[in-house]
């Protein structure tokens, strides 16, 4: 299954210097054995990634993080999204 996620830059007065790109990270919470997995975006323009390993019908959490030259940010507060038609449960 392909899925899409859109992301969104923080703003600009938050950057400590240009951005190079993102980490995106995202586990399936109804897996046991589930770990992270991460992607890494090496472009401050591109911001849509697709994903070909979520299961449908199950939820899923993502944190973003952006990184420069001088290192990376914090990581993002926890969304999480059901992977079904364009939907995103309530948290």
């Amino acid at each position: 299954m392909l899925n899409r996620i859109e992301l969104q830059v923080p703003p600009r007065d938050t950057w400590n210097g240009d951005l190079s790109g993102f980490h995106l990270r995202y586990m399936n919470v109804h897996s046991q054995s589930s770990r992270w997995n991460t992607l890494t975006i090496s472009s401050r323009i591109v911001l849509e990634q697709n994903i070909t390993d979520l299961n449908f019908q199950e939820r899923y959490l993502f944190q973003m993080q952006t990184y420069n030259v001088l290192g990376t940010s914090d990581w993002s507060k926890p969304t999480f999204f059901l992977i079904e038609v364009g939907r995103k449960p309530a948290n």
